[in-house]
């Protein structure tokens, strides 16, 4: 993109100079005017915005300033012109009123030079433009000119007299056609005043500069040198890994990049990436430089590297950067075993007392190496398309979370893709996230609870057992009570023995809940771990995998 400062006023330079309206003077007079004899034209000066790289070579983004001085008036405008404009789609010169601008320069090559011209013109200068109401006279209308597409090369501009006011619509009026055949506007498109509010006739360039503009102007010389971009993997996007350790996914894994360039994010051209390369491995997969993603599926069952560069147009590569980014730490592709998925989201657990009790349920229930397990930790995937993957390699989930940040209530639209699929999903949470109507709650409230043995949670229906507190633990927490929903049944409930502190009890005292429709969802408010002081929990499984989800 060139030089996008300067962008509307270009669009006006472009297409308003051929405008063959009967032309109005700044002042409201008809007719052209003239320069006052004698005038003496102004001077130009021109340097470069200085920085720690010097003036031998420089970037192609630039920041220059320029001024003008007058002997005898005033400077109101310069003429900005780049030696390239001479090849490209924009005019000879550009009018500006401003001192300085930032500059994009079309480098394509690990060198090039680029010459830059300013001239400056003083307050003898001639605005002859037509006006709203002239230009509205001339075709018949009382309406305000606008404008709807608005680009370097394309401009249509349109008298708003239809009948949806500001906006484009089949009744405007068109005043000019650009540079395209037909109409490019869309019905619906905002139109801009072209010329309305506080619009000044000095943002055009004059009609007439004879006199008034600096002959010479002055130039400059800049030497360019491309200066390789810079690809880094997204924050947050992948885990931070410490020497040793593994990080175990699925067949399926995304990355995420962004990418710098002191020549500008449009000068890059391409990304590639390879996956486990061998030693002078050339095979690297190159993608648009305007992807900033990739999803990798049917991953082998192996540990994994992945290398990512990007290239600019003048050939450059960034560095090189990996994940895992060491040798020292490791990432796992593992093989989904079976059709049930257990997902660890306690990540306070550490010594794993939850997860080994429910996997030596599952064991005794589905037999070893008959489900998987993903541990989540501290934060779930970065695309919830890598969420919606996991799960989708199983027809069965039990997702399970309690105190710190669980992840289940972000992951719902996954959850959501996964049950609509024909999933079935068991969720036990002591938080409840209400933010989807996936799972059956109406309404719901707060209470803080005192559970020892031999109380628990009660079942509703005969059909359910019991959940008790082990022997031995007391279960002294902030829960939620709620009711269900039209589409949902209850399961469990607090038991009478339930002692409530520090406020009263929650409105409700459901605990439980199963939907009813077609998608198999049970959600249980409470950590299920710490419920089988009866031994009754594998059982509640069983019921659940074995018959609810069948």
């Amino acid at each position: 993109m060139r030089n996008l400062i300067v962008t509307i006023l270009l669009l006006l330079i472009v297409f308003l100079s051929g405008c063959q309206q009967d032309p109005i003077n700044a002042d409201g007079t008809t007719g052209g005017g003239g320069q006052a004899s004698g005038n003496i034209p102004p001077t130009t000066n021109l340097f470069l915005y200085p920085d720690s790289t010097g003036l031998d070579t420089t970037t192609s983004v630039l920041e220059v300033h320029w001024w003008g001085q007058d002997p005898d008036g005033w400077v109101v405008g310069y003429y900005v012109q780049w030696d390239y404009f001479s090849t490209s789609t924009l005019v000879d010169s550009v009018w500006m009123t401003s001192e300085y601008a930032t500059f994009y320069l079309p480098l394509d090559s690990a060198y090039d030079e680029f010459a830059l011209n300013v001239n400056a013109v003083d307050n003898a200068a001639i605005w002859d433009w037509p006006t709203d109401g002239k230009v509205a006279e001339a075709e018949g209308s009382e309406g305000e000119v606008t404008a709807g597409i608005q680009d370097y090369v394309e401009y249509e501009a349109f008298i708003d007299n239809g009948s949806d006011a500001d906006v484009y619509d089949s009744g405007d009026s068109l005043l000019w056609a650009g540079n395209i055949e037909g109409i490019q506007t869309q019905t619906g498109t905002d139109l801009e005043p072209l010329f309305g509010g506080d619009f000044s006739l000095h943002g055009l360039p004059p009609t007439n500069s004879e006199g008034a503009i600096d002959p010479l102007g002055d130039s400059l010389l800049f030497r360019i040198r491309n200066t390789a971009p810079v690809v880094e993997f997204r924050i947050e996007s992948n885990p931070t890994l410490t020497p040793g350790q593994v990080y175990g996914t699925f067949p399926t894994r995304s990355f995420f990049w962004e990418v710098t360039d002191l020549d500008g994010e449009q000068t890059i051209d391409s990304c590639f990436y390879i996956l486990d390369p061998a030693p002078g491995d050339t095979n690297w997969v190159g993608l648009p430089g305007t992807e900033t993603s990739v999803t990798l599926t049917d991953l082998a069952y192996d540990y994994h590297r992945f290398f990512l560069k990007v290239q600019d147009i003048a050939g450059a590569y960034s560095p090189t950067i990996s994940f895992p980014d060491s040798t020292d730490s490791f990432w796992e592709v593992q093989e989904p075993m079976g059709d049930i998925l257990i997902v660890d989201d306690y990540a306070l657990d550490t010594p794993n007392q939850a997860l080994n009790l429910y996997i030596s349920i599952f064991d005794t229930l589905f037999g070893q190496n008959e489900y998987s397990v993903w541990e989540v930790g501290e934060n779930l995937p970065y695309s919830m398309g890598d969420v919606l993957a996991n799960l989708n390699y199983f027809t069965e989930v039990f997702w399970y979370c309690f105190q710190g940040s669980p992840h289940y209530g972000e992951a719902m639209s996954a959850i959501a893709s996964f049950l609509e699929n024909d999933g079935s999903i068991l969720i036990s949470a002591a938080q409840i996230d209400t933010s989807s109507s996936i799972i059956p709650i109406a309404d719901f409230d707060n209470g803080n609870a005192r559970i020892s043995y031999p109380n628990g949670l009660s079942a509703i229906s005969g059909d359910w057992p019991d959940l008790i507190v082990e022997q031995g633990n007391i279960f002294s927490y902030e829960v939620s009570g709620f009711e269900a929903t039209t589409n949902g049944e209850m399961l469990y409930e607090y038991g009478s023995g339930v002692i409530w502190f520090n406020g009263p009890p929650p409105s409700y005292m459901g605990v439980g809940v199963q939907r009813i429709d077609d998608l198999n969802l049970v959600f249980i408010g409470m950590p299920l771990h710490l419920l089988n002081g009866t031994g009754t929990l594998p059982e509640f499984f069983d019921k659940v995998f074995n018959e609810e989800f069948q």
